[in-house]
């Protein structure tokens, strides 16, 4: 698929060049000069006590609707309010939060018992919900006509005139009608239109009800609308409404990103960063990969943004089309020429994640989130690049992040399905197979492909194989204590999921922690398993090749480095002499012959690397499209 570059990127650069003086330490310092103690009103311990009750109640009510049933919500919704009938002000606002769940679940009897309650309990809604009930009762009517709206503007706009009706009122009753009643995108337009005429000419949409007005005429397909009420507004935040409704309904083209843009560049409106991921995963959504990575490189030359999660969530899921469209067998596609290798947007990744932190890789970053390491593992893992896929996992314990139930998933699944490929296609002039070094030959000589199913995960997360049980430790048993004698402890086996939550089947616990250590064991087994003539021992293969890898894929900056090129005295690509003692000495306080030790290590290792042979490795590090970010290996530690 070749890309449109130039008249996508013609409207983009004009856009692009508005504000580009932006000083990004200004508006840092103006938000922690109005963050200042003396600036901020403290809740009182009451109000907090309140608000997280209120915020528990609404959780625990969300996950019974989700996982039992209306009925066991609304008896733990009542259970609730009676142990709390003192507290007025908490039982009326878990009153009106808890009927809006109700209704966008599509539990209209069990929301409108709850609203007969709350009168029965002597309290009188909100305009806001009185607003939605009468609509709700409008539309489920038998006598409703769905192909007028004349009906609903009659029966809500005397509650739509009133003072009290706000437009955060506005936007919850757009939302259930939409969602919930499935008024059309257009009817919720209109209907938000006339709730502004009914307030005065002067009355400005909050920012918030404004997005909600350009995504309903956009999702009815009113792009000229859309845009016209987008204008109002000096930032980016409605054109990013407008193309995610687009690409939600479907109508998103690559037409309709230059008319955007234009507007933009005629409103001299600054794209931001939500913007272009919205433009990013529009063209993902449409397989146009040629523009995703246009987008991509658009960002990296804008002086004021940096990528986050999202993006790059949005970009491996690129490669990963790119990557099928390629090896696809009836009709392959070639990729486009400004396409980035998977570890090659990993390592951008975890760049942007040093210059986020200063050069302290656990601090918390907006590049990287434990989602975008699993979506990143998930794509090492199709691809069968185990060592990139080990170094993704390792990184969840680097950057101190919490793994999910996905990412054993991930792992394990992917690990048995290339299992199963490997044991259809058999083995050509007696040659050993990935599968055979995997699991051993006495394993798959007794396996058929129609034995690798999903049940066999949890066998393979606590054996590392398939066919034998796990082997329990014998404790001792304390005696001669008396009555404080106790019966052996069981064995402190790994931290892992369930089978049924890694599938899906059962929710993941809230505050799970999973341990990674049966997927590194597996995941280095299967690195082991790709070296056909290895002439070290496992601990030295695996020190020579995914240490390698793991110094590209994971850069090394020193934070002197970190903050020249975040105020421009220096650029990406200049080496970096610093960082190797820097990451030696943030485990321990060391003195500096034993940092020169590992130094000098490190450069045996790499001699060694140069000795072995038979891997089957893809490592491409380069980039192909020119961007700034070239490649990394002149700012990693060598």
């Amino acid at each position: 698929m070749t890309p449109r570059r130039i008249p996508f990127l013609l409207p983009l650069r004009l856009a692009s060049t508005a504000l580009r003086t932006t000083v990004p330490l200004a508006s840092m310092l103006a938000h922690a000069k109005s963050s200042t103690p003396e600036n901020i009103t403290a809740p009182t311990t009451d109000q907090h006590n309140s608000g997280a009750k209120l915020n528990h109640l609404r959780f625990m009510v969300r996950r019974l609707l989700k996982y039992k049933s209306a009925d066991d919500a609304y008896g733990y919704f009542t259970r609730q309010l009676a142990s709390h009938a003192s507290e007025r002000e908490f039982v009326f606002d878990a009153y009106e939060r808890i009927i809006l769940i109700f209704l966008r679940t599509c539990h209209f009897s069990h929301a409108k018992q709850i609203y007969e309650d709350m009168h029965s309990a002597g309290l009188y809604s909100s305009s806001r919900t009185r607003a939605i009930m009468h609509a709700v009762e409008l539309v489920q009517s038998p006598d409703y006509d769905h192909t007028s709206s004349k009906a609903l503007f009659e029966r809500l706009t005397p509650t739509l005139s009133l003072p009290s009706f706000t437009d955060e009122g506005m936007r919850a009753l757009a939302d259930i009608l939409q969602h919930a009643l499935h008024i059309s995108p257009a009817t919720c337009a209109e209907l938000i239109e006339h709730y502004q005429d009914l307030h005065g000419d002067e009355k400005e949409l909050s920012p918030e009800l404004l997005d909600t007005l350009v995504r309903c005429h956009g999702e009815s397909g009113s792009i000229d609308a859309a845009l016209l009420h987008a204008a109002e507004a000096a930032e980016a935040a409605p054109y990013t409404s407008l193309l995610t409704s687009l690409s939600a309904a479907g109508r998103h083209s690559p037409a309709t990103a230059d008319t955007v843009l234009s507007h933009m560049a005629t409103a001299h409106v600054t794209p931001d960063l939500p913007f272009f991921n919205a433009l990013l995963s529009a063209a993902v959504r449409t397989k146009d990969f040629g523009t995703a990575f246009a987008v991509y490189g658009a960002i990296l030359e804008h002086p004021a943004i940096m990528p986050d999660a999202f993006t790059f969530s949005s970009l491996f899921k690129a490669a990963q089309g790119v990557a099928q469209g390629s090896s696809a067998r009836a009709h392959p596609v070639q990729a486009p020429p400004n396409a980035r290798s998977p570890r090659l947007l990993f390592s951008e990744m975890m760049l942007f994640h040093m210059l986020n932190t200063r050069g302290v890789p656990r601090r918390r970053s907006p590049a990287v989130r434990a989602s975008t390491l699993g979506v990143a593992l998930g794509l090492f893992m199709r691809s069968r690049d185990y060592v990139a896929a080990l170094v993704a996992l390792r990184a969840f314990r680097t950057l101190e992040l919490k793994p999910h139930a996905k990412v054993f998933r991930a792992v394990a699944a992917t690990l048995l399905a290339h299992v199963r490929l490997d044991l259809i296609h058999r083995a050509e002039d007696d040659n050993l197979r990935w599968a055979d070094r995997f699991l051993g030959t006495d394993v798959t000589s007794r396996l058929r492909p129609e034995d690798i199913t999903h049940e066999l995960i949890d066998q393979l997360l606590c054996t590392g194989t398939i066919g034998c049980a796990p082997t329990k430790e014998d404790v001792a048993e304390r005696k001669d204590l008396g009555k404080w004698t106790r019966p052996p402890r069981e064995p402190d086996w790994p931290r892992v999921p369930r089978l049924a939550v890694i599938l899906g089947g059962e929710p993941e616990p809230r505050e799970a922690k999973w341990d990674i250590k049966p997927l590194e064991r597996l995941l280095s087994r299967a690195v082991l398993a790709t070296l056909e003539d290895n002439t070290y021992s496992d601990e030295e293969a695996l020190e020579l090749v995914v240490g390698d890898a793991q110094r590209t894929l994971m850069p090394t900056l020193s934070r002197k480095s970190v903050i020249d090129l975040m105020e421009g005295r220096a650029t990406v690509g200049d080496p970096d002499e610093n960082a190797e003692m820097e990451e030696a000495g943030e485990q321990e306080v060391e003195d500096e012959e034993v940092a020169k030790e590992r130094i000098r290590q490190r450069r045996r290792v790499r001699r060694m690397r140069k000795r072995m042979r038979g891997t089957r490795m893809n490592i491409d590090n380069t980039c192909t499209d020119g961007s700034p970010l070239m490649s990394l290996e002149s700012t990693i530690s060598v």
